[in-house]
């Protein structure tokens, strides 16, 4: 595997889910207290964890059959799970503002395709 499969791995993954957006959004939220702004860093923190290890996982478990796109092959397998994190993550781009509490339920959602 060279370098560009796997940057088209971890960033096919990103742009699936929005992950940068809600790593964005992390940054519009008004932490008022210290336990506030280290729940925040922590949820951005796990956010580039979800994705590495997602990213590894879709690697390693590939089919590696050069015609199909390795993220869709794993996810495809995974439909249930997916389609609930799909559908969090339309509701989080949708919402009007975001709070931590938003934000603590979408990363925790992603968390299940590790799970999985």
């Amino acid at each position: 595997l060279v370098v560009q499969d796997v940057a088209k791995v971890y960033f096919g993954l990103g742009a699936r889910f929005g992950l940068d957006r809600l790593r964005a959004a992390s940054g519009t939220i008004i932490a008022e207290t210290p336990w506030q702004k280290q729940a925040v860093a922590a949820i951005v923190d796990d956010l580039f964890s979800y994705q590495s290890i997602l990213a590894s996982r879709v690697i390693t478990e590939g089919n590696g059959k050069a015609d199909t796109d390795p993220v869709d092959a794993w996810l495809t397998a995974r439909v249930r799970v997916v389609e609930r994190v799909e559908q969090t993550m339309r509701d989080f781009r949708h919402a009007a503002s975001v709070d931590l509490a938003m934000l603590s339920v979408a990363t925790r959602q992603l968390r299940t395709l590790l799970e999985r």
